[in-house]
């Protein structure tokens, strides 16, 4: 058997054998020397890649901000945006393997709606919101706000205020569309108004009141949210007094909760602050969508979920100089400037 096809058929076992030979083509193998540059940061985001073996070191701004090893995607942007910019640079750690997709190959790939295409969305998905989290959490040992949601033990006052809040039958009609909401964005605005429909008719719509949980922490929730009037907060508690890291203010239009569709357990909660709607999907009312309509979702989710990983790991590479700046004795050497652009080309099969 093709020792591609065998790479492809462990890394996406979910895909039938037949997809992944006809996707066979579009794939290079690319292997690299460590320390050898790969991609650069603010370099246009022109290719995607899963690793087969290996390990590769994320920079921002010259710092190493995290790795991705064997088994994890990087790249994931080009998956859903041809225009889209390197946010970190990609250097070779632990002589990598890759497997490379291209744009014109992710194209390809979209436009014969081959199920390799979809399997990717979702992997990428899942890692984008992983070291997300993972950013997060370190990130929470600097930073801890006043307030958190309650948990769902809580038989308090605040508790027994929102749920009393919650009751009452609000009128459907007086939710704004979301059809307008979605013919926004800019990944669904070029689609078409019948991929927006399909994908709108799948989510209900729901009133809320200020201080209102939307969604609870640690809970699975197979929701997603549209946000179509108020205001929210996203927070995560980090202590067991209730103290929680502010993630986030969501305003109308936003897209939150979309880690619903990895199945893993919230990993924070969405607090009202102001009255308002939101329209909400179920996983189950996803997987029913055409595959024209779930693809594009797919693609917005993806898009929602590295963003909140470049902001992660932005944040985290500030606080890691801020720390530096304080306590550069403890500091590991770090990369100086130029020494990301030597390096050797990229090795193609």
């Amino acid at each position: 058997m093709d020792p591609l096809l065998i790479a492809l058929s462990t890394a996406l076992e979910e895909v039938p054998e037949a997809a992944l030979r006809a996707s066979l083509p579009l794939w290079s193998v690319v292997r690299a020397r460590e320390q050898t540059v790969l991609w650069r940061q603010g370099r246009p985001a022109d290719a995607f890649a899963l690793i087969h073996a290996g390990a590769l070191d994320v920079l921002v701004d010259g710092t190493v901000i995290g790795r991705a090893v064997a088994g994890e995607t990087i790249g994931d942007a080009a998956l859903y945006a041809g225009d889209a910019r390197r946010f970190a640079s990609v250097r070779a750690s632990v002589r990598p393997q890759l497997l490379v997709l291209t744009l014109d190959s992710i194209a390809h790939l979209r436009a014969h709606a081959n199920p390799v295409h979809e399997a990717l969305l979702r992997r990428a998905i899942g890692g984008a919101v992983e070291r997300a989290v993972a950013f997060e959490r370190v990130l929470a040992q600097l930073q801890v706000g006043n307030f958190a949601a309650p948990s769902s033990r809580s038989s308090g006052l605040f508790h027994r205020l929102w749920r009393r809040m919650t009751r009452g039958t609000p009128d459907p009609a007086d939710c704004p569309p979301l059809a307008g909401l979605l013919a926004q964005h800019p990944l669904l605005a070029r689609t078409s108004s019948q991929v927006r429909e399909a994908i709108a008719q799948a989510f209900t719509p729901q009133a809320f009141r200020a201080g209102q949980v939307l969604s609870r922490q640690g809970e699975l929730d197979p929701r997603v949210f549209v946000l179509a009037a108020g205001h929210a907060d996203v927070l995560r508690t980090i202590d067991a007094q209730g103290g929680a890291l502010l993630l986030g203010r969501v305003e109308p239009g936003a897209i939150v909760g979309v880690d619903a569709l990895t199945g893993a357990a919230r990993t924070a909660s969405i607090v009202a602050t102001a009255p308002g709607w939101v329209h909400t999907m179920t996983r189950e009312a996803f997987e029913r969508l055409p595959m024209a309509a779930r693809t594009a979702w797919l693609e917005v989710t993806l898009a929602v979920s590295v963003r909140r990983y470049e902001a992660a790991a932005q944040a985290l590479q500030a606080a890691i100089a801020v720390f530096a700046t304080r306590h550069e004795e403890t500091m590991p050497a770090m990369s100086q400037p130029g020494e990301e652009e030597r390096g050797e080309p990229w090795k193609y099969r």
